[in-house]
C-alpha cells in the first residue's frame, strides 16, 4: 500500500480526539492503522494523552481536595460538577475533569470544599477567591464545637437553669458552654418538658444584613457568623431562611431578586 500524506484536517481531528477515543477508533474513523496513528501522534508531541490534556482524574482531584470518591461521585450526580471521559489505555476511559471547568464550578459551591485542608496550588493556579475561602475555613475551623458526652453536673445545671423560667436558650448555652441545638436535644433526651423563656426580639439592621450576606459569600460557615454579629448560628440560619436562602446539604442557595436588593 503506497503512502499516504497527512492532511491538515486529520491532523486537526488527531490533536482534538486524542484521549477522547481510542487509538483505534481514531485509527478506524481516518482509515489508517494503529501504527501510524500512534507514530504521527508521537511526532506531534502529544503520543502520551494522560500529558496533553490541563485536568485531573476524579481520583486525582479526590486526593488533591482530601475526600473520598465517593464524593465526587455524589458532586457530579447532584452538583452537576462537569466531567469529561478520557481513553489513557488502550480502551478503557477514565472520569476527568478539566481544571478551568473545575474552578468555575468550585466557586459556585465553595461551600462544600474546605480548602483549609488543600495543599495550596496543588490543583494549578488558584483564583483570587480562593485565598480568601481557605482563610475562612481555617476560621471556621477554630469555632467548630467537637461532640463530647454530656456530664452528670452539666445535666443538674441544665435542668435548673431550664426550671428557673428566666433564662433564654442563649444564656443557657453560654453557661453550659453548649450550643443551643445541643440544648434543645439534651432537653428531648432527657424527657424534660420545661423550656427556656424566650427571647427578645433583635431586630438586624441593614449593615447586619449585608455583613451576614458578604462573610458567607466568602465561605464562613455559620458559627463565625453567628460570632461576628452577635448572634447565635440558630438564628443566622432562621434569618438566611427569611432572607430568602434554602438550605441543602452543606450548601445555602438564595434567591437572586433579595441579592440584589442587598448587595
Amino acid at each position: 500500500m503506497a503512502r499516504r500524506n497527512w492532511t491538515l484536517e486529520e491532523v486537526f481531528y488527531l490533536r482534538e480526539k486524542i484521549g477522547v477515543y481510542s487509538f483505534k477508533a481514531i485509527a478506524k474513523k481516518l482509515d489508517r492503522s494503529i501504527y501510524s496513528v500512534k507514530m504521527k501522534a508521537a511526532k506531534l508531541g502529544i503520543g502520551d494523552p494522560a500529558k496533553n490534556f490541563d485536568g485531573v482524574t476524579q481520583c486525582q482531584l479526590a486526593d488533591a481536595l482530601n475526600v473520598d470518591y465517593g464524593s465526587i461521585n455524589r458532586w457530579i450526580a447532584e452538583y452537576q460538577l462537569p466531567i469529561i471521559r478520557k481513553v489513557f489505555a488502550e480502551e478503557k476511559s477514565v472520569k476527568c475533569i478539566n481544571l478551568n471547568d473545575f474552578w468555575q464550578w468550585a466557586e459556585k459551591h465553595k461551600h462544600m470544599l474546605n480548602f483549609a485542608r488543600v495543599e495550596k496550588h496543588i490543583l494549578g493556579a488558584e483564583p483570587e477567591w480562593v485565598d480568601k475561602k481557605r482563610g475562612a475555613d481555617k476560621m471556621n475551623l477554630t469555632k467548630k464545637k467537637k461532640k463530647r458526652a454530656w456530664t452528670v453536673e452539666e445535666d443538674k445545671l441544665l435542668i435548673s437553669m431550664v426550671h428557673a423560667f428566666c433564662y433564654t436558650y442563649a444564656e443557657i448555652a453560654q453557661r453550659v458552654q453548649r450550643s443551643e441545638a445541643a440544648c434543645k436535644r439534651r432537653l428531648y433526651d432527657l424527657d424534660i418538658k420545661a423550656r427556656p423563656v424566650r427571647s427578645q426580639t433583635k431586630i438586624w439592621s441593614e449593615e447586619e444584613e449585608r455583613l451576614l450576606v458578604s462573610m458567607y459569600e466568602q465561605g464562613y460557615g455559620l458559627n463565625t457568623i453567628a460570632e461576628k454579629l452577635s448572634r447565635t448560628s440558630l438564628m443566622v440560619r432562621g434569618k438566611m431562611e427569611r432572607m430568602g436562602y434554602t438550605f441543602r446539604s452543606e450548601m445555602a442557595t438564595r434567591n437572586d431578586q433579595f441579592s440584589e436588593k442587598v448587595l
